[in-house]
């Protein structure tokens, strides 16, 4: 488990108190919750898999194998397939902010868009609960570069 799906479950479970509310329920102290968030110490798989059973979401099965899915056809579109799970429109805009002619029709008045040099996310669908809003930039920073990998 990554620590982004670790916190993101825990929000889930827990809300803003989620780091107290971890600590208790999987016996442990907040200084190792904390570490567990940044990433700074690895989660067990048993601390993982008790946390899939008290978000209600079952096992961790290990599928699916890749966090991040790209398709590009007519549109392009970055699905992450783990929690928070969400699907996003990939648009390429000019330099005046505008989308490209080829990318019409384009919905990013209403919702959350986020855009980075010439690429914009916009036309989001969230499978699960979407994140805190200060955790936002963090995923569609990562939707981005896997976009930008591919």
């Amino acid at each position: 488990m990554k620590s982004r799906e670790f916190v993101s479950l825990c929000k889930e479970a827990w809300g803003e108190r989620w780091r107290e509310g971890a600590a208790g329920a999987l016996s442990v102290n907040s200084i190792t919750v904390s570490r567990w968030a940044k990433g700074a110490l690895q989660i067990p798989s048993g601390v993982a898999q008790e946390l899939y059973k008290i978000v209600g979401t079952g096992s961790d099965s290990g599928f699916p194998r890749d966090e991040w899915l790209i398709h590009e056809a007519e549109r392009a579109y970055v699905i992450h397939t783990v929690r928070p799970r969400f699907i996003a429109r990939v648009v390429e805009i000019e330099e005046t902010g505008e989308p490209r002619q080829s990318e019409e029709p384009v919905d990013f008045w209403s919702g959350v868009t986020f855009g980075i040099g010439d690429l914009l996310l916009c036309e989001i669908a969230w499978i699960d609960p979407a994140p805190a809003l200060d955790d936002l930039e963090l995923f569609f920073n990562d939707a981005i570069e896997a976009f930008r990998a591919e």
